[in-house]
């Protein structure tokens, strides 16, 4: 499908949350295939450097979500509690209108954003679909490539992260 026309990302709106802050996590938006093939290792790499994850998957042990639970106030109370957002770019984590409505939702309680680049975006409408994220150019990334994924690409998250003052859990 590369090279063919997508149409816009239709953003799917998370409902108000239903609780108040009182967990402190790093919310990680993604969207397609990195939950099985790039999201455990991620959740993983930063556990060891000292940060709790919330991942919407419940079988990765991170909060998540489990059986019978609403999924958007799930959601929505994961994103009110979060101390900051890891968004994982790839081109389908672009074309998502669940991880649009996250980070809509991210932008509008003001949490610090770092976009790690794990796939490139190669289409043009891969590239419109992360403009539409309203991040501008100006906010830094970090990108997978640039270290070759290599543990270096996790420490440059956890540094951003320390230095958008999000907290180490305790040891």
């Amino acid at each position: 499908l590369d090279g063919v026309d997508k149409p816009a990302v239709t953003v799917k709106s998370l409902p108000q949350a239903t609780v108040e802050v009182a967990q402190k996590h790093v919310f990680i938006s993604y969207g397609g295939e990195e939950r099985y093939s790039f999201v455990g290792r991620f959740k993983d790499e930063m556990e060891e450097r000292g940060f709790t994850l919330w991942i919407n998957d419940a079988a990765l042990e991170s909060g998540g979500i489990h059986g019978g639970a609403d999924w958007e106030i799930a959601l929505a109370n994961a994103m009110q509690q979060a101390t900051a957002v890891v968004l994982l770019v790839t081109p389908d984590s672009v074309q998502s209108g669940w991880v649009h409505g996250e980070i809509e939702r991210a932008l509008e309680l003001d949490k610090p954003i770092i976009p790690l680049i794990v796939r490139e975006l190669t289409t043009e409408a891969d590239q419109e679909a992360y403009a539409q994220f309203g991040l501008g150019r100006e906010r830094q990334f970090v990108s997978m490539k640039k270290f070759d994924n290599d543990d270096r690409t996790f420490d440059h998250v956890a540094n951003s992260l320390v230095s958008l003052n999000v907290a180490r859990n305790q040891q």
